[in-house]
């Protein structure tokens, strides 16, 4: 121990070029280590949890345009097998995790009589236990003072009931081609009911806040053509959710019948940067690792003189590795110390601006390992420099170097 500790004073002070490019080589080391590290698991995180950006600002819609072709059309039972299949899945549907529902809504070219075309609004909760009825959006226009004296249930949602929501004029309507519309009662039955595509519905209610009948998903014919839909979700949709639910819409659906607004075509150019980041981090530290071998292979290389003496002197080969390898642990483990305390302290704080979820990637563990893998890898490459500076013979190596202890 006391030459490796003579050996690492001589160090510092005779060869004090070396040792500061060692010291640098080490922190530098130590700095894209974690850097990288941290890197990864913000990349991971983000990709899987990044909220869903869209380009109008509606982070919490995944929106789906359907085919209209002929033959292709996306009907009410195909929609209907979707989000049945969604419902036993909904650990990845759920946005964030922070709601048991979603909100489905769809829009389809209904005849209910009206002398004017609207498009009528197909709205349904997907839960674990299945498809129900939207009774959230019916309390939070109760609670919010709109008119609604009625509504189904998850029984007749579940039925498939021919019951419906019809809405009631509030005052002269005027549409913004200056036509006023007529009553919407014209389009109800003589006694009371209303024909939807065909089919008598009786009206449990009336609203002055619709413009079309309101009814149960699957009250309408499973041929029922669908124009386009979205996800409603209580937070932000994240990565995870939106790939998981496109893929099986496309999956069922196909490809040519459905076309989903790419509001995370972004993340395919956050994939590209995390992994053109992680590339040159690691090529960088593998040329700071080489570096710092090669600086402390020439060190060797001038002691060769010195280490030839020592083995004259009885020391046995083994025993000169182990000391330069002992004087390699004793330069990397106080710097790497050093240089981790000031990336946690310092370095971290200042760039969790930039990489959000860095910081919450460590912990006491994971210092613990990077420790361990730092001081493992420096063992091995200076091993290996050590190990290929003592072959030949002591005759040899007392014609080289120009040192003694």
């Amino acid at each position: 121990m006391q030459y490796i500790i003579k050996n690492y004073r001589y160090f510092m002070k005779k060869e004090k070029t070396i040792f500061l490019l060692a010291m640098a080589c080490i922190i530098i080391s130590t700095f894209i280590l974690h850097f990288a590290y941290g890197l990864y698991q913000n990349k991971n995180s983000n990709l899987d949890n990044e909220p869903n950006m869209y380009v109008d600002g509606k982070s919490k819609w995944i929106e789906f345009e359907f085919n209209k072709e002929a033959g292709k059309e996306v009907t009410r039972g195909d929609l209907t097998h979707c989000l049945e299949k969604l419902s036993k899945n909904m650990d990845l549907v759920q946005a964030n995790g922070n709601s048991d529902f979603t909100l489905f809504i769809c829009y389809a070219d209904l005849d209910w009589n009206f002398p004017i075309d609207l498009e009528s609004t197909l709205r349904v909760i997907i839960t674990e236990d299945g498809i129900e009825a939207p009774t959230i959006i019916f309390e939070n226009m109760l609670s919010s003072g709109q008119d609604l004296s009625g509504y189904w249930t998850n029984k007749d949602e579940e039925e498939g009931n021919k019951v419906c929501v019809f809405p009631v004029n509030d005052g002269i309507i005027t549409d913004e081609k200056g036509v006023t519309w007529p009553e919407y009662s014209v389009a109800l039955n003589k006694d009371g009911t209303a024909s939807i595509n065909g089919t008598k519905y009786s009206v449990i209610g009336y609203s002055s806040w619709i413009h079309c009948p309101m009814m149960p998903f699957s009250s309408l014919d499973e041929n029922t053509p669908i124009k386009r839909g979205y996800f409603a979700f209580v937070e932000d949709v994240t990565g995870k959710n939106f790939d998981y639910i496109s893929q099986l819409f496309i999956d069922e659906l196909g490809a040519d019948r459905i076309t989903v607004d790419d509001s995370l075509s972004y993340r395919k150019d956050i994939k590209y940067n995390y992994r053109t980041v992680l590339i040159m981090a690691a090529i960088m530290c593998v040329l700071v690792a080489m570096n710092y071998m090669i600086l402390y292979t020439y060190l060797l290389e001038r002691r060769k003189r010195t280490t030839s003496i020592l083995r004259i002197c009885g020391m046995a080969r083994w025993k000169g590795c182990l000391m330069n390898m002992g004087e390699c642990i004793l330069l990397t483990v106080p710097f790497y110390l050093i240089s981790a305390t000031i990336y946690g302290c310092i370095v971290l704080p200042r760039i969790r601006e930039y990489f959000t979820r860095m910081q919450g990637a460590y912990n006491f563990k994971i210092y613990i390992a990077l420790f361990g893998i730092y001081i493992m890898t420096s063992v091995v490459i200076c091993g290996i420099g050590v190990i290929y500076n003592s072959r030949g013979s002591i005759v040899l190596q007392l014609r080289k170097g120009t040192h003694n202890l």
